[in-house]
């Protein structure tokens, strides 16, 4: 491995789909902690969690295709489905 690509993570799946702004409660942060360490508003942070930013132009190629597109987050071995 040249170094540009990255190893898959090994990662246990959360079964339930969430939210991301549940990840952030979970992780016990405030909208503003989130929007500090991104460089944005508090508002900002609002917004990116209340629309559900999912590219939907990828979601509907894909389902032209007969396929689904889904989201992970995923750190230090740990991998959460988001809705």
């Amino acid at each position: 491995m040249d170094g540009s690509e990255e190893e898959p993570v090994p990662a246990a799946v959360i079964a339930e789909a969430v939210l991301p702004g549940d990840i952030r409660k979970r992780l016990q942060l405030m909208q503003t902690d989130v929007a500090e360490r991104m460089g944005v508003s508090q508002q900002t942070v609002a917004r990116i969690e209340k629309e559900h930013h999912v590219p939907e132009r990828l979601a509907a190629y894909l389902r032209a295709m007969g396929y689904r597109l889904e989201m992970f987050a995923v750190r230090d071995g740990e991998r959460i489905r988001l809705r």
